[in-house]
């Protein structure tokens, strides 16, 4: 009777243990399957986040680079606007120069040719 009764028993402790270990294998499994959702949920958020910020980035970066290459534009433009007015003054000044010595060399000869013409 002891015997039946402790194998009752074990038997009874056994379904027990196998059931508790069924539903924590269970549960574990329940709470594998919720971490790994969750951890999918946070790696896509993460990755959208990323996404959008190098978006974020690349939009700005272009906006600085035409800004820039609008500026430098703007000053080649204003540099090269002095240059050709410098240019244009300094060939004036040539061009001066050059009449002012053509004249010169002119009178001299008008002055030359009349003393020869009074001299004969």
């Amino acid at each position: 009777l002891k015997t039946e009764l402790l194998a009752k028993a074990k038997e009874q402790f056994l379904a027990e243990f196998t059931g508790q270990s069924v539903e924590r294998e269970q549960e574990m499994a329940k709470l594998r399957n919720e971490m790994t959702s969750q951890f999918d949920a946070e790696k896509a958020k993460m990755q959208a986040d990323h996404t959008a910020e190098m978006e974020r980035i690349r939009a700005e970066l272009t906006k600085s680079a035409t800004e820039f290459m609008e500026k430098a534009k703007a000053k080649a433009a204003t540099e090269k606007s002095q240059l050709v007015t410098s240019h244009q003054q300094e060939m004036e000044q040539r061009l001066s120069q050059m009449r002012s010595e053509l004249q010169k060399a002119h009178q001299e000869e008008i002055a030359k040719i009349k003393n020869e013409t009074q001299s004969d």
